[in-house]
């Protein structure tokens, strides 16, 4: 009986002191299973250690790109803003262009018209003038045949008082002779007047 108690007793200690993991006669799959699913929990640990900190790399670097470029975007929204105030003023610019173009091309219209106008009143007062220069020189002609004529005419009236002088002394009566000397008076400068009207009328 006492052997027996020692033999267990010994079986008791011998299993304490076997280490934990390795197969024994009773459990020979148990401890390779532990081992393996230890294994692989350390590689994931491993990996997802690994994914982290690339991940945390990619993060800083994501982090890096999306400041400058939000950078960008605001020197893009600034420029944009400035090339939205240029244009419009250009637009502007192009409005006062337009109206002065207007203007000026009414102001050119109504210029012209009036070197139009202008042009026809020159050209009318130049047929004007043309008219009066022919018109004096022919009134100077007329002239220098009167001034010809004088002389004729002065005769004639010599003559013709002469005829009137001779008609005076052989009427009778003196009242008579003064009545005719005024008619015949009347008459030769009546006929001097027509003579000078026919020259004028030629």
């Amino acid at each position: 009986m006492k052997q027996n108690k020692r033999r267990e007793t010994t079986n008791k200690r011998d299993k304490r002191k076997q280490p934990t993991g390795l197969a024994t006669p009773e459990m020979p799959l148990l401890g390779c299973e532990e081992r393996s699913r230890s294994i692989h929990a350390h590689k994931e640990l491993s990996l997802l250690k690994w994914q982290e900190k690339a991940t945390k790399l990619a993060l800083d670097d994501t982090s890096g790109k999306m400041d400058e470029l939000q950078g960008n975007v605001a020197t893009l929204e600034e420029n944009l803003k400035a090339e939205n105030n240029d244009m419009r003023k250009c637009k502007e610019e192009f409005k006062e262009f337009e109206r002065q173009d207007v203007k000026y091309r009414e102001d050119f219209k109504n210029v012209n018209q009036k070197i139009r106008k202008l042009e026809d009143k020159i050209e009318k007062d130049s047929l004007k003038i043309e008219a009066l220069v022919k018109e004096g020189e022919e009134s100077t002609d007329l002239i220098l045949k009167l001034e010809d004529n004088i002389p004729k005419l002065q005769k004639l009236l010599l003559d013709e008082e002469k005829l009137l002088e001779e008609i005076t002394w052989s009427s009778k009566g003196r009242r008579n002779i003064s009545n005719e000397t005024n008619s015949c008076t009347h008459l030769a400068w009546t006929i001097l007047f027509l003579s000078w009207s026919g020259e004028l009328e030629r």
